[in-house]
């Protein structure tokens, strides 16, 4: 790939990287023995620094150049992510119930969470589960309360979604909203498999079933994994994209556990990538 266009990409690689590593510096200090996670914190601290210190990129000019096409990609994002359910505006499906207990949990307890032995549990044990998303709002709520923690997780997906599209626009100079317009409109690959099955072709288009639900694989699109699985696919979209403008073999595997921590089928997917 030529320099020049990986130059274009340098302040949206960089702010990605803060965006990456937010949450797993949050991570390590609230989960991790603070010998091992404050050297490893103050070492991704570093890292971004370092990046932001040596870009050359004129910001203020920059903005002044791309302001009509940043404001209408955040627009964008922004009713994206509100029609998604995301910060509980709007209806919200069933998938964010168990969401919502994930991010009340991360709220209301002290880090680690221990959950108590009870149920199906005979004895205390650590919740484990891909939060990574959660954690700059969760830490936020702990200060301010559950409906600032919402709104702030609000902004921080606005955020991320903001930052993917924008990746998306640089692919089409000439027509930035063509990928972004593909983006929200394609279809997942769930009626190949349909058709595979030997459905007719006429009842698939005219069904209003979940094409989703036939076997024990899902190729959704990526508005279903937005609106049903976000917490897997935010940080995972960008990750990827970035990846792509990136050498360094030290800062892939930094990527890699970016992800890691937003879902293990995600990482897998970019392991083979």
């Amino acid at each position: 790939m030529e320099k020049k266009n990986t130059s274009n990409f340098e302040l949206l690689n960089n702010l990605t990287y803060i965006y990456l590593i937010i949450p797993i510096i949050i991570f390590l200090l609230g989960w991790v023995k603070l010998w091992i996670s404050i050297p490893l914190s103050l070492a991704l601290i570093i890292f971004a620094y370092k990046r932001l210190k040596k870009m050359k990129i004129n910001l203020k000019k920059y903005l002044i150049e791309n302001k009509k096409e940043i404001i209408i990609i955040l627009l964008i994002s922004v009713i994206l992510i509100f029609l998604s359910g995301i910060g509980g505006f709007v209806y919200q499906n069933k998938d964010h119930l168990y969401r919502n207990a994930i991010f009340s949990e991360l709220i209301n307890n002290k880090w680690p969470i221990y959950i108590s032995p009870g149920g199906e549990f005979t004895k205390e044990v650590m919740m484990v589960y891909y939060f990574a998303i959660w954690l700059p709002s969760a830490l936020i709520g702990k200060i301010f309360g559950m409906k600032i923690a919402y709104l702030s997780f609000y902004i921080w997906c606005v955020i991320g979604l903001f930052l993917f599209l924008n990746y998306l626009r640089k692919y089409n100079k000439n027509n930035y909203l063509i990928p972004i317009i593909l983006f929200i409109g394609i279809s997942g690959l769930d009626i190949i498999e349909q058709l595979f099955c030997n459905q007719n072709f006429f009842d698939l288009i005219t069904s209003f079933n979940h094409l989703e639900r036939t076997t024990g694989y899902q190729y959704s699109s990526f508005i279903t994994q937005l609106f049903w699985v976000f917490n897997q696919s935010i940080i995972p979209w960008i990750g990827t994209l970035l990846f792509f403008y990136e050498r360094k073999l030290s800062n892939i595997g930094l990527i890699f556990v970016c992800i890691l921590f937003c879902g293990p089928l995600s990482s897998i997917g970019f392991s083979i990538i």
